[in-house]
């Protein structure tokens, strides 16, 4: 019951700034993360005492869950409601904006628990945040380069499907056979890397691509809100 009290001024803020889908979603992810919550906080269910294996597992599980919701348009509520702004305004990740919020939960552990669970809470607070940004791919930018001799086809079909600005390079030539090709290059979010597979080998199944991870961007580029 705290949990969802807690969230009302949060719940309301994602209704205004976010979204009415993404907070109906996120309402029903909170009471269910409380159900989940109930059942399995009971000590004599525990299946480990080790708070070691405890924060590293509770991370991942707590992440992959975070990620996912994400991913599909919704949230645990708390800090993802929070993050959400603030990668909107800065461009963070999720991962690190949560584990920012969450130093000061890591500073309250050590007080009241001591530093020995602080360095348990930090440890699953760090798992937590790599497993977050691991699962939710949206906000993972890659850089594409796609050498092709049917280039009017393949920037057709990539505008087409994801959306994405093109940049041509003309006049490459392939060094084996020496044949004229045009070398494209775009920035795609990863998830987008699957459709942008299929547009570019539907419409010239010869081309040729290479997909490499980038940190940032500058200049305009289209994100989804989540």
């Amino acid at each position: 019951m705290l949990l969802l009290l807690i969230n009302v001024p949060l719940m309301i803020t994602a209704y205004r700034k976010i979204g009415k889908r993404f907070a109906m979603f996120t309402a029903v992810a909170l009471v269910l993360a409380a159900v989940a919550m109930r059942l399995v906080s009971q000590p004599e269910q525990l299946w480990t005492h080790d708070p070691l294996v405890m924060a590293i597992f509770g991370g991942a599980v707590n992440g992959f869950g975070t990620g996912l919701a994400l991913r599909n348009g919704l949230s645990t509520g708390g800090l993802d409601i929070i993050g959400i702004l603030v990668r909107r305004k800065t461009g963070m990740k999720m991962g690190a904006v949560n584990l920012t919020f969450n130093f000061f939960i890591l500073l309250a552990s050590g007080f009241l628990f001591g530093p020995q669970y602080a360095l348990y809470t930090g440890i699953g607070l760090v798992v937590n945040a790599r497993v977050i940004d691991l699962v939710y791919t949206r906000q993972q930018k890659m850089q594409v380069m796609i050498v092709t001799e049917k280039p009017d086809l393949v920037i057709e079909a990539i505008q087409r499907d994801i959306r994405r600005g093109i940049t041509i390079v003309h006049h490459a030539e392939g060094g084996y056979n020496h044949h004229h090709k045009e070398v494209l290059f775009t920035v795609i979010s990863m998830y987008e890397q699957y459709d942008l597979r299929d547009a570019i080998y539907d419409v010239d199944p010869q081309a040729w691509a290479s997909l490499w991870r980038i940190d940032r961007t500058f200049g305009r580029f289209y994100e989804p809100k989540l």
